[in-house]
């Protein structure tokens, strides 16, 4: 038997319905959904006349992955063991750690990365910094990047900031596919575009015009809309602060126990220009939408790392698979609590890449990973309590 629980304020789920203001949000919390989840337990249990002699297993990925450890850890009697794939349980206001991992991501030879390959990346933002810092080169990029408008594009050093900060390309880490096939959409395919690029301008740096070509390839040749200064006032006003949109959920939860703001400051391994998306910038939003100082952030996330754990939780038969590729494993438990909360790291992974169809998975490594969490999960449906 095979059950799925759709978490509270997400989907269809909506215990306050549509409305989504700070006072409705105050519901939604991770220890509140883990209550939904014993709730739901003994719905099922009822339900389908299930005994004791009926293990329970929790099994999920990325935030599903923490709810399905957090459900084990706090429900030891409900739950017998759990799988909580790539899921970062240290709480962390700051979190420089992923755009590091996604830095790093670049030349890991085993998904077609190199060290040459990160340089290029590196290189080329750092030459975009300076040209951000003038209206000339701002105009010079919206050009160069082919943006839609490239009039009112980049129009400001903080918009050109933000999306510069964000990286000019995607590097998708987080969701990399060496299975994929369109230009761009994965480390392998970036690396070979960067690297076989050979453009020149005598007035442009050779890294920027790299750059630029992965961009063109990921984008289909087609122009980049967004970026002016109107478009990012809507797209802020209609996903944050409607509050009808589903949007706000998530930003609740960070501002109210997990933080996860992903900043490249200065000085940091993050790939990108550095210095724009930063703490202060990112929880800002946190005042804006909610009401919610810093230092309240703060105060929380110390209460959520108190309550699970952080990265040394105390529990039992609890897996932590992660990929060196994810950059969520950077607040991830890496290394084991105790004898029976082990740790895998797999190489060549992105964000709880073996929980997809076995068909789907090209890489060994992670096919490997598959079967290991099976049989970890096997060794322990025939342990008993």
């Amino acid at each position: 038997l095979m059950v799925a629980l759709e978490h509270r304020y997400y989907g269809a789920s909506m215990p306050t319905g549509r409305e989504l203001s700070t006072q409705k949000l105050r519901w939604l919390s991770s220890q509140q959904a883990l209550g939904d989840l014993a709730e739901f337990h003994s719905q099922i249990v009822s339900n389908y006349s299930l005994t004791d002699s009926n293990k329970w297993v929790s099994f999920g990925g990325s935030y599903p992955g923490m709810m399905s450890g957090f459900f084990r850890l706090k429900y030891p009697n409900l739950v017998h063991a759990s799988v909580s794939s790539s899921s970062p349980w240290n709480a962390l206001l700051d979190m420089q750690q992923y755009q590091n991992i996604v830095g790093d991501s670049l030349a890991i030879t085993s998904v077609g990365g190199s060290d040459q390959c990160k340089s290029y990346v590196v290189d080329g933002h750092n030459a975009i910094a300076s040209m951000i810092t003038t209206s000339e080169g701002r105009s010079t990029l919206a050009s160069l990047f082919n943006f839609c408008d490239p009039e009112n594009a980049l129009s400001t050093e903080l918009i050109a900031g933000e999306w510069a900060g964000s990286g000019v390309i995607e590097v998708p880490s987080q969701e990399n596919d060496p299975s994929c096939s369109t230009p761009g959409c994965d480390i392998n395919s970036i690396c070979q575009i960067l690297e076989n690029s050979n453009s020149t301008n005598d007035d442009i740096d050779e890294n920027v015009l790299k750059l630029v070509s992965v961009s063109n390839a990921q984008n289909n040749n087609q122009c980049i809309l967004g970026w002016t200064e109107n478009d990012m006032k809507e797209t802020y006003e209609k996903a944050f602060f409607d509050i009808e949109s589903s949007a706000r959920s998530w930003p609740y939860q960070t501002c109210t126990e997990f933080g996860f703001y992903q900043t490249c400051e200065y000085g940091s391994r993050c790939p990108f220009v550095q210095g724009y998306q930063n703490l202060s910038q990112q929880v800002k939003l946190c005042e804006r939408m909610f009401d919610i100082s810093q230092d309240f952030v703060q105060e929380q996330i110390d209460a959520t790392n108190a309550c699970y754990g952080a990265d040394q939780p105390k529990g039992s038969r609890i897996l932590f698979p992660n990929g060196n590729v994810d950059p969520w494993s950077g607040c991830g438990v890496l290394t084991a609590p105790t004898d029976d909360e082990p740790v895998m790291m797999v190489d060549g992974s992105s964000h709880h890449f073996w929980t997809h169809p076995a068909n789907e998975i090209i890489q060994e490594s992670v096919q490997e990973a598959k079967l290991a969490i099976q049989e970890q999960v096997v060794t322990w449906l025939n342990q008993e309590d």
